[in-house]
């Protein structure tokens, strides 16, 4: 996957977190659009604070879909059970294809992949509180 088709993926997952965004406020229409405009520099800095970003989101997108499903499932009676099963099932495509692209980035650009190993991650935590 070339650069210009990354940047493509993230307009497109910017489009489907704009169509997830009617019932839950989410924070993946801001992460698509930031990488969208990020992702052309050639500062690995900032693709590294998009993958973070993105592997952050993906595990919050699988909190919300664990502890929201139980109790949608509760309302049955509810008006609103169609649009909160939407909101789940795209939820849910989202952060598998979030999950893709992240492997497909993490593929493309090996420095980054080093970020996600265990002494990678304790470097940047390291770097983090430092401030070097």
């Amino acid at each position: 996957m070339e650069p210009s088709s990354i940047k493509k993926a993230f307009l497109f997952l910017a489009v489907l977190a704009t169509a997830n965004s009617f019932y839950k406020t989410d924070i993946n229409l801001a992460l698509f659009l930031m990488g969208y405009l990020l992702w052309p520099m050639e500062s690995p800095c900032r693709k590294g604070l998009v993958s973070y970003l993105m592997a952050f989101t993906s595990v919050v997108d699988l909190i919300y879909v664990a502890t929201w499903a139980p109790l949608y499932q509760q309302r049955q009676g509810n008006s609103l059970l169609l649009i909160e099963n939407y909101t789940l099932v795209m939820t849910c495509v989202i952060a598998v294809a979030k999950a893709c692209l992240l492997c497909q980035v993490l593929r493309q650009y090996p420095p980054l992949a080093h970020g996600f190993t265990p002494e990678g991650l304790k470097d940047n935590v390291t770097q983090a509180l430092t401030f070097s």
